[in-house]
């Protein structure tokens, strides 16, 4: 079918059967499928504006799940044409060196982040809220470590209430079950991150950081420290165990691991700049993607990130606890995986 008579023609782009959704995402038309309704015209590939369509109106980069729901009506029936036509349309750059399990580059887009900088910039010093230098003193001491501990052990399912949980840490007294033993692990974690800044990232210190996250509390025959050797499902925890992502074979979490090292040890500067918070949010990322561990995984790489902000400069985010942040948008950040995954990368 050529492209005039594909115009003419009005194909319903409309599937045959009900979509896949994993955890409520809605997963993006196939590339077949988007070849079934034969050629898409050029002059339509012009009409779909990156930024008018590819983002939210706070620069946030669009899914299909959010995308085919936003533009209904500017797309009604040629929807699939309109998202194939987006992800050209975006120029999206490979970032670096990371690929996936089989070898595909992951992408991001400048587009998407560079008004981000300033704001990292402003909100990381406090400059929003006005503190003044003895307000801001006593915020930032009053805060983490404390509070990073606590909250990233709840994440994982440690019951132990804050007042408890502060009453141990600063007591310094021994912990009494699970619960107490995470924060307190976690709470060594981040003091280890912060007498590390002058390593490199290796797999040796990514191992290092899951030891100590989970000598104390750990599960499914984790051995603290030791990459493992056999395959994990990522689960959510409903009725059916729905499996939301497969972590790559336990035969190449080395060598993406090692990948990863070379990412993060690498100076990215110049044409090839990377903000080092960006850098921070991608490693913690890969950690969970690459799932090296059997148990501590989420710990390990929010430790990670604390670590590599710090290490470049970043001082202050020892004092943000991004596990409270988290846990607020819990869905989100599971979700943000599987969009992650079910958009090539």
């Amino acid at each position: 079918m050529s492209s005039s008579e594909n115009k003419e023609s009005g194909v319903t782009q409309i599937p045959k059967f009900r979509r896949k959704t994993i955890d409520g995402i809605q997963v993006p038309p196939t590339y077949d499928e988007y070849k079934s309704y034969g050629d898409m015209p050029y002059e339509f590939v012009k009409t779909v504006n990156a930024k008018k369509f590819g983002f939210s109106s706070k620069g946030m980069y669009l899914h299909w799940h959010d995308f085919h729901h936003r533009f209904d009506k500017d797309f009604k029936n040629k929807k699939v044409w309109a998202w194939r036509a987006l992800k050209y349309n975006r120029t999206l750059d490979e970032h670096d060196s990371l690929v996936s399990e089989d070898g595909s580059n992951f992408f991001w887009s400048p587009i998407a982040l560079n008004h981000y900088p300033p704001m990292i910039e402003k909100a990381y010093r406090f400059e929003h809220v006005g503190l003044t230098g003895d307000q801001k003193r006593h915020m930032l001491v009053k805060s983490l470590i404390m509070e990073e501990a606590i909250t990233s052990a709840q994440l994982e399912g440690a019951a132990t209430t804050r007042a408890v949980a502060k009453e141990m840490l600063s007591s310094g007294r021994a912990p009494i079950d699970d619960s107490e033993n995470m924060i307190l692990s976690n709470w060594n974690l981040m003091k280890f991150a912060l007498d590390n800044l002058d390593r490199k990232l290796s797999i040796e210190l990514i191992q290092d950081f899951n030891h100590i996250a989970t000598e104390k509390v750990c599960e499914n025959e984790h051995i603290p420290g030791m990459l493992r050797d056999k395959k994990i499902d990522v689960a959510k925890n409903n009725a059916e165990g729905e499996v939301t992502h497969a972590a790559p074979d336990a035969q190449v979490v080395e060598k993406l691991l090692h990948d990863l090292c070379k990412y993060a040890n690498t100076n990215h500067e110049n044409m090839d700049y990377i903000h080092p918070v960006f850098k921070a949010i991608v490693i913690h990322f890969m950690i969970g993607y690459i799932h090296p561990f059997l148990d501590g995984n989420g710990r390990t790489a929010r430790a990670l990130f604390y670590w590599y902000t710090i290490k470049h400069g970043y001082e202050d985010f020892q004092y943000i606890s991004i596990s409270a942040l988290l846990k607020k948008k819990a869905n989100d950040y599971g979700r943000g995986y599987i969009k992650t995954e079910t958009d090539e990368l």
